[in-house]
């Protein structure tokens, strides 16, 4: 058995798209723009530190691009 190295081994590289070429409709984004603002309104309100978002790739696997979720918006 040769010696063990320990240094970390670098991950594969692997390509994680950041746009998924669909477009959106003006009345889409406005309505997305709507909901963020009342949501941000929302919690503000209640005095909740909330992190609003909109059009975020969300990838839940490590390393695999095809588990991803985009919503249009989220808070978290």
């Amino acid at each position: 058995m040769g010696p063990r190295s320990n240094q970390p081994r670098e991950p594969p590289r692997v390509f994680h798209p950041v746009s998924d070429d669909v477009g959106q409709s003006g009345l889409q984004c406005s309505v997305i723009h709507l909901l963020l603002d009342l949501l941000g309104d929302y919690f503000a309100a209640r005095q909740r530190e909330v992190f609003v978002g909109a059009n975020q790739f969300f990838y839940y696997r490590q390393g695999d691009p095809r588990s991803v979720v985009a919503p249009d918006v989220s808070a978290g």
